[in-house]
């Protein structure tokens, strides 16, 4: 058994799992390009072009006959569900499973877009990154966030060296490669509000897939309603919900519910 999970832009919080899976549970993570493994590729905001070469990659990861799950996480969770179409419309395998966490049906899918970085998760998250250890105080931890979202809602090709004027070749190696990593996050984040922008825009049919959906979202969840998350049991042809204490970045603090449900 193999378990697939597709990250959101930004945040690759599973690979800390493959040691509390159970053993005949194998973790693979299908980086989308110009991410994890396949950095070095062009990255893409078209999800009909990303499709064929994450099919591939499960069928060249799966043995003879092996089954699998599928779960994708925020943005993840459309790729993951538009994967499970193109495979049936290609006569691949399903998953037996598909899990979902921290994002809308097709049909329910909301255009974010800036107003992210209106969200009190959204402020929650870059606190866990910068932090008064990782800037050296708690002003400078405040002003990299209030820099970070500045960043954030001006324009996706902003550089940080714009944002961060006082860096420079003195600044401590573990300020500057703190703020290349997220510079790197803003820039995925950014290619995935396109590439649902882009997907939000077309006539969304709800496509029944013949697998059963785990739907989970975060109870206190206010980027990503629950009824949009539960909108999902209409495309699939059996459901069931879970529901973790928290908000939309939930499953990267508490993971425990998710992992006890895959480990069944």
């Amino acid at each position: 058994m193999i378990l697939f999970c597709i990250p959101a832009g930004g945040t690759n919080p599973f690979a800390p799992w493959s040691r509390r899976l159970r053993a005949d549970i194998r973790l693979h993570i299908l980086d989308l390009p110009g991410r994890g493994r396949k950095i070095r590729q062009q990255p893409l905001t078209d999800l009909n072009a990303i499709l064929p070469t994450l099919a591939e990659e499960i069928r060249q990861t799966c043995g003879e006959g092996e089954s699998y799950m599928l779960f994708g996480y925020c943005s993840g969770g459309i790729v993951a569900y538009e994967l499970c179409r193109y495979m049936q419309q290609t006569g691949a395998p399903l998953p037996g499973q598909v899990f979902l966490f921290g994002i809308g049906a097709p049909d329910r899918l909301q255009s974010h877009g800036e107003g992210a970085a209106d969200t009190p998760e959204f402020r929650q998250m870059l606190e866990q990154f910068f932090t008064p250890e990782s800037m050296g105080s708690e002003t400078a931890a405040a002003q990299a966030a209030d820099a970070y979202l500045a960043a954030y809602r001006k324009s996706p090709e902003v550089s940080f060296s714009q944002v961060f004027p006082e860096l420079s070749e003195e600044t401590e190696f573990e300020k500057t490669q703190l703020l290349f990593l997220l510079g790197g996050a803003l820039q995925q984040i950014a290619q995935d509000n396109t590439m649902l922008e882009q997907y939000r825009l077309r006539q969304q049919e709800p496509v029944v897939l013949p697998t059963t959906g785990i739907l989970g979202f975060g109870t206190e969840d206010t980027f990503v309603p629950k009824e949009d998350v539960l909108a999902w049991s209409r495309f699939f042809a059996a459901s069931q919900t879970l529901e973790v204490p928290g908000d939309h970045y939930a499953i990267l603090r508490q993971p425990e519910p998710f992992l006890a449900r895959i480990n069944q």
